[in-house]
């Protein structure tokens, strides 16, 4: 059995670098794919009574909001929520979200964002 040169072990050495060196590169491209999104959240938003219902509308930004409203009505309140609506940064327009209070009327009319 020869022994093994000085060059011989020098290239098994740059063989396992390069190894290494591809398993450090695809681990970090793979953690960039994985990574989650940055959070985005709307703002600019409004929330208001009309009649005997709660309106919310957001203006800027991009995500999820709705309003809540607070149902009065023979002496009780009733917690209630409009629909999620959502809204993009690049969206010239923009959706309301409503919700009813039947015969009660509307208090602490507020918005939800996430």
């Amino acid at each position: 059995m020869r022994k093994p040169r000085l060059l011989d072990i020098a290239r098994v050495g740059r063989r396992k670098l390069a190894g290494v060196a591809a398993a450090v590169l695809i681990g970090g491209v793979s953690s960039l794919v994985v990574a989650s999104p940055a959070q985005a959240y709307v703002w600019d938003c409004h929330a208001w009574a009309i009649g005997n219902a709660g309106w919310a509308l957001c203006f800027e930004g991009t995500g999820s909001y709705r309003v809540l409203v607070d149902c009065a009505n023979v002496g009780r309140v009733v917690p209630i929520s409009g629909p999620w609506k959502y809204r993009h940064w690049s969206d010239e327009s923009t959706w309301a979200s409503i919700a009813g209070c039947g015969e009660g009327f509307p208090t602490n009319v507020r918005v939800e964002a996430r």
